[in-house]
């Protein structure tokens, strides 16, 4: 592995690359509060990274 740090930017460029697979992997969609315990997150951090996400009309994404 390299000698940097990891940033912030890379640690959410992995939580989205995990949603996104997460998502493909179900494709009815998931509940964002079991979203967030697969990834071991705040459910608000997935409300926060679902904003960057680059997600497909496909892909499916439920509140509840």
């Amino acid at each position: 592995m390299d000698d940097e740090p990891r940033t912030g930017k890379r640690d959410r460029l992995a939580r989205i690359t995990r949603v996104v697979s997460l998502l493909r992997a179900h494709p009815d969609g998931m509940p964002i509060r079991d979203i967030a315990r697969r990834i071991d997150v705040s459910v608000r951090t997935v409300y926060r990274d679902q904003t960057a996400m680059p997600i497909s009309p496909s892909i499916a994404v439920r509140s509840r």
